[in-house]
């Protein structure tokens, strides 16, 4: 397991970074509040470079979270019985795509206005709510699909410079662990309208069981009419 080959320099480095973290008093959501109150009433010249932080800072969670979750299936994936040559294995097709999506995050979001960081934003709290994951079997489920999926998503509500292909096909593979939802479930290249990759993954927490309740979701949060009066926030769907 890669945090066994840590040299003891390396240990106490990130033992003195887990109590400096410590020390900082993390962003709330009132900080976040003001800080875009603040922003939005700049000049233009100062309000993009404003808004293009706090666009950051929703990505930065969502890479964190990513990261996260490759450190939970490494952690646990012994004491859950999954074996060394299949946590290479996933590593081995997960790495490559989930680390360029991780670097076009940095490069490739862009936002013009305050609707645009509130989409970004309802798309990247979303989907970390529902991949939070603390075992090594969920884990390793979402890492197949969630990069992808968060980058097609704001692609898809052009939030993007570039749309996202991934290089990664999956195939059908005899995990110790099997995925709860496999990946061809949510790399989607035809989007048939806003967020609709977002809704397949919601599937189960809503309560969708056949095509027409999956129309009727759509038409709920507006992907038929995109007139903003007709949007209901999908904080809203999720708590339904």
């Amino acid at each position: 397991m890669p945090n066994q080959q840590l040299s003891e320099r390396i240990r106490r480095i990130i033992a003195h970074l887990q109590e400096a973290w410590q020390q900082p008093q993390p962003i709330s959501p009132d900080d976040l509040k003001r800080i875009t109150e603040f922003i939005v009433a700049l000049p233009e010249q100062y309000k993009q470079t404003g808004l293009a932080k706090i666009a950051g800072y929703a990505t930065n969670t969502m890479s964190l979270h990513i990261l996260n979750l490759l450190a939970i299936f490494q952690q646990y994936a012994e004491q859950e019985g999954i074996s060394a040559s299949n946590v290479e294995e996933t590593l081995k097709y997960i790495l490559p795509d989930t680390f360029r999506v991780l670097s076009d995050l940095d490069s490739q979001v862009r936002v013009q206005s305050l609707d645009d960081v509130a989409a970004l934003t309802n798309i990247t709290t979303n989907l970390q709510v529902l991949s939070s994951s603390d075992t090594a079997e969920e884990a390793q489920s979402w890492l197949y699909e969630l990069p992808t999926m968060y980058y097609q998503q704001l692609s898809q509500e052009k939030l993007t410079m570039n749309t996202y292909a991934s290089t990664y096909i999956p195939e059908q593979q005899s995990f110790a662990s099997a995925p709860v939802m496999t990946p061809s479930t949510f790399l989607v290249t035809e989007p048939t309208g806003s967020f609709h990759t977002f809704f397949v993954a919601l599937e189960s927490k809503v309560g969708v069981q056949d095509n027409s309740d999956f129309v009727a979701l759509e038409s709920k949060v507006g992907v038929q009419d995109n007139s903003e009066e007709n949007k209901l926030p999908l904080n809203d769907v999720l708590a339904a």
